[in-house]
């Protein structure tokens, strides 16, 4: 494996190339090394690691994992950062304009010696203390609607509670609230990102909840987005996770397709809560939706009941098993297997106490499955 074109090695490092000075240290962390780095006077595209793996698999575009192997960035607040590979090649960039000065680049951490499952916890356990993730946000059921539908979506409710109703053109604003407030419901309303005069306007008016679209992949935006908004509910879209991560309490990725690019960005659960967006979720996906806690964007008003926690139990190529608690406290367990919608969803065993009176007077406790 190579970083910044040299051999990977602990240590500090300084390195002059044709256009740019670079400064990297290697250190020692729990389970790996983390690299750090700072750049002068660059400006474009600079290789960070070129490393081969053999049944390799890239979780997103920003982390690869291999056997006993991960190699993930940590952030994106300096640059814009990307995995590519071709063949067993994986190669991770990163894209800067320092201007000349001297800059950070983000982090970039190599986890060896383990198992996928117990690399990718640690892993993401980075990313929340590098992002300063403390707590996820709660997940939303948030109903698109116009003004016109709004009684309507109204009238198809069953409950309201963790659900936003979301204008989707900010029209009759005023008039749209207060028939949210009648309705003791969040009142959201969908925006561009560019246009910044006008989301500060429906902040001001009373809007809770902002479903956003960004335009451009720059975690800067959404720093400038967050001051803009405040504590309001920010549901993001068309940014990656290193943008999002720690800034947002949402963001919107596609309905799931393909099982495994499902299940990688499944695994990002623990450090940002994901929304599915759909005009209809079949009863299939809610149920995913109501054991991982994900959010929903949708049209028609739905109920989830989410379940109160999950763990991941298993994982394996294209399989991910589940142990999770509903809200009856059942422990059952959830398969995702070979297609994103073969799931299946049992009591899981679980364990009871008997109790054993000892001559003496003392109890002995003792558990069995049951």
């Amino acid at each position: 494996m190579q970083l910044y074109g040299l051999d990977f090695k602990s240590g500090m490092i300084f390195c002059k190339r044709e256009s740019y000075e670079l400064f990297f240290s290697i250190l020692d962390i729990d389970f790996g090394k983390r690299v750090n780095a700072k750049v002068r006077g660059a400006h474009g595209r600079i290789q960070v690691f070129n490393v081969s793996l053999d049944g390799a698999r890239c979780l997103t575009d920003f982390c690869v994992i291999g056997k006993n192997l991960l190699i993930g960035f940590l952030s994106q607040k300096n640059a814009s950062n990307r995995i590519e590979h071709e063949g067993n090649k994986y190669i991770g960039y990163c894209d800067i304009d320092t201007e000349g000065e001297c800059a950070e680049l983000d982090p970039l951490v190599v986890l060896d010696g383990y198992d996928e499952q117990f690399l990718i916890e640690q892993y993401l356990g980075l990313m929340a203390c590098e992002n300063k993730v403390h707590q996820l946000s709660e997940p939303y059921s948030v109903l698109l609607t116009d003004f016109d539908q709004a009684d309507k979506v109204l009238n198809a409710l069953e409950n309201n509670e963790r659900t936003i109703l979301a204008l989707t053109k900010p029209e009759k604003a005023e008039r749209f609230l207060n028939l949210c407030a009648a309705h003791n419901l969040l009142p959201g309303v969908v925006v561009d990102q560019s246009d910044q005069n006008r989301i500060r306007e429906l902040k001001n008016l009373g809007f809770k909840s902002f479903v956003v679209t960004f335009s451009n992949n720059h975690r800067k935006d959404v720093e400038t987005l967050r001051k803009v908004l405040g504590d309001s509910i920010l549901i993001a879209k068309g940014i990656s996770v290193l943008s999002a991560v720690g800034l947002v309490d949402g963001l919107i990725i596609d309905t799931p397709g393909r099982t495994g690019e499902f299940i990688n960005q499944l695994l990002f659960s623990k450090v940002i809560r994901f929304y599915l967006q759909a005009d209809d979720l079949d009863e299939s996906l809610l149920k995913i939706c109501s054991v991982l806690n994900l959010g929903v964007v949708c049209k028609a008003p739905i109920k989830i009941e989410y379940a109160k926690t999950y763990q991941i139990s298993r994982m394996m190529d294209q399989t991910l098993e589940l142990t999770y608690l509903d809200k009856y406290n059942t422990c059952k367990k959830l398969v995702l297997g070979s297609r994103v919608l073969d799931f299946e969803d049992k009591p899981a065993f679980h364990l009871v106490r008997h109790i054993k009176i000892r001559e003496d007077g003392r109890s002995f406790y003792f558990y069995r499955e049951g």
